[in-house]
């Protein structure tokens, strides 16, 4: 499974990738087979010290079965938004910006019960640290029993594709421009995405 991705939206810095998946770890897992495309729709924990990814699906969820011995892909997708030709100096049409990554390898699955404890703390305490009250996970009976519904894999950061789609190749003016014309509308992404534009724009040196 390949992305379509011009030259001009290539990301090559590692460090960019990581922040998409850190910070928009909802990720789409696909794993083709001979007779079917699994999909699951999961959180996933990146696990930077071991350079892999992390996750777990329901037992009863039929793709785990095909995870060993088939690649898969987790599309991970960052901020994006609808982009009005009014917010462009010159004329265009209505297009949208955004920020993916693609992560390609052969997963392996999770036998230890411990480790699989383990990484649901960890994806647990991820999300709740925030929180005023955080949850935490206590190893007990009922958790037990609850762990032995899921399935626990790993997913090497073998190969990596970023692509940024921010109208970068356009130059700092018009970056600028649309970006301020972004973040006056309404929508969640529009503030990162503005900021994103901004750094990648720096980054080509217009």
């Amino acid at each position: 499974m390949a992305m379509h991705v011009p030259q001009r939206f290539a990301a090559t810095d590692t460090k960019v990738a990581l922040a998409i998946i850190e910070n928009h770890g909802f990720a789409t897992l696909i794993t083709p087979t001979e007779t079917a495309c699994q999909i699951t729709h999961l959180p996933m924990l990146l696990d930077q010290e071991n350079n892999r990814l992390l996750g777990h699906m329901a037992l009863a969820n039929e793709h785990h079965r095909y995870l060993e011995g088939n690649p898969s892909t987790a599309i991970f997708m960052g901020p994006h938004a609808y982009m009005s030709p009014n917010w462009y100096i010159s004329d265009t049409v209505p297009t949208w910006n955004y920020a993916v990554v693609h992560v390609q390898a052969m997963a392996s699955l999770i036998a230890d019960a411990g480790e699989l404890f383990r990484l649901v703390d960890r994806l647990t305490q991820q999300y709740e640290s925030p929180l005023p009250k955080p949850w935490i996970v206590a190893r007990d009976a009922a958790v037990e029993k609850n762990l032995q519904g899921i399935v626990g894999f790993r997913l090497p950061l073998d190969s990596v594709t970023t692509k940024l789609k921010l109208d970068q190749h356009l130059g700092t003016e018009a970056v600028e421009h649309l970006a301020t014309n972004l973040e006056s509308a309404p929508g969640k992404d529009h503030q990162e995405l503005a900021a994103m534009m901004r750094r990648q724009v720096r980054k080509k040196g217009h």
